[in-house]
This record gives structure tokens, C-alpha cells and sequence, in this order.
């Protein structure tokens, strides 16, 4: 029996795929000093000033826990602040961001160009609007 999920079910292409991307990024973002993940934590930021957890979560699709986890770690690094109103946790950037934020979007430019030049523009463009609305499709 000769299985098709190789190329074929959606779910094991795309952790393929993610596994693979998150490895591009990570390498392009490694002049952070962090994993992509929290520079796109503090790119949403430097976006909205103020997020809740909550926002977050619906921005970056990140699961509470693990978003919680990389909070803590950027509250750490002084790079966040976290602050309490009304029962909801108030995320904004901390006044000691702005050399890693700074190189954050450098980062970000590096890794367009990098995804650029692997996929081409419109390959890039045509995945990411499919994921896009599969994703709202699966929300």
C-alpha cells in the first residue's frame, strides 16, 4: 500500500512546511538573540502599542500557554511590560526596546528578501493568502 500524505493531506504538508519556514526565519532573526517568534510578539507591538493577551493570542495564533511562556521571557529581557487592568494583562513594549525592536524589522526585511528569493514573490504571496483564508475557514 503506497500512502498519499506525503502531497496530499493538507495537515502533514503544512507541519512540513512550518517546520521547515520557522527554521529560515529563526536563522534570519538570530541577530535578535531570540527565536522569530518573539520579535513578531514585539513587531504586533510596536503595530497596536497595547495588546491584551487575548489580542495576542487572536493576532499570532499562538496557543495561551505558550504565548505566556515567551511573555515571561521578554519580560526578562526587559524588552516588555505586563501590567494588570480590570482582570486582563495589559502587553506593552518597555522603554528598553527599541535596539532589539529596531533590529526585529531589520530582521523581518532580511527574512522577506530571504523568503523571496526561495519561493519567488508570487508563490510566497499565493501561499500565504491560501493560509490566510484556510485559516480563517478553520476559525
Amino acid at each position: 500500500m503506497s500512502h498519499t500524505f506525503y502531497t496530499e493531506c493538507s495537515y502533514f504538508t503544512a507541519a512540513k512546511y512550518t517546520r521547515e519556514i520557522t527554521r529560515i526565519a529563526n536563522q534570519d532573526f538570530k541577530p535578535t538573540g531570540m527565536p522569530a517568534a518573539y520579535s513578531y510578539i514585539l513587531l504586533s507591538l510596536e503595530d497596536y502599542q497595547e495588546l491584551s493577551v487575548a489580542q495576542l493570542v487572536d493576532i499570532l495564533g499562538y496557543e495561551r500557554s505558550s504565548l505566556m511562556r515567551i511573555l515571561d521571557k521578554l519580560v526578562k529581557k526587559n524588552l516588555i511590560n505586563i501590567e494588570q487592568i480590570s482582570h486582563k494583562n495589559i502587553i506593552s513594549l518597555s522603554d528598553q526596546s527599541s535596539a532589539t525592536l529596531k533590529l526585529a524589522n531589520e530582521c523581518l526585511q532580511q527574512y522577506s528578501k530571504h523568503s523571496e528569493e526561495l519561493l519567488s514573490q508570487s508563490v510566497q504571496s499565493q501561499l500565504t493568502r491560501g493560509l490566510v483564508q484556510a485559516t480563517s475557514k478553520l476559525n
